[in-house]
């Protein structure tokens, strides 16, 4: 069983081959990206529009992956499968406000906040 950060940095810099500027740049435009993607993906949701919305989770899962955003990953994969029904069961409201809780997890984690300003 694999330890499930929310901010694993080895992941990070895997992706960019252990450049650090690169890895703050990549965070920060992350940390700029990822609340908009979710503004669009939640307004979609709110209109019953889940594929589309599936779309931009994708985008936020991925963009999540790369930056070593784990939990919120892995709440991205679950939150796509769901928005990939044809009529999701899970409540909506539910589902926007696990996301918007991760989402702020993430950007606000001390953690994220320092490797971005240490560059």
């Amino acid at each position: 069983m694999r330890l499930i950060k929310n901010f694993n940095t080895k992941s990070l810099l895997h992706f960019t081959e252990d450049d650090r500027v690169l890895s703050a740049q990549l965070l920060s435009m992350a940390l700029k990206d990822i609340p908009g993607f979710f503004s669009s993906a939640s307004d979609l949701i709110r209109k019953k529009r889940y594929h589309e919305a599936a779309v931009w989770i994708h985008k936020i899962k991925g963009i999540a992956g790369t930056v070593g955003a784990e939990l919120l990953y892995d709440l991205c994969l679950s939150t796509e499968e769901i928005l990939k029904e044809s009529n999701p069961a899970t409540d909506s409201d539910k589902l926007i406000s696990t996301m918007a809780e991760s989402i702020d997890e993430f950007c606000r984690n001390s953690d994220v906040q320092e490797w971005v300003s240490d560059v």
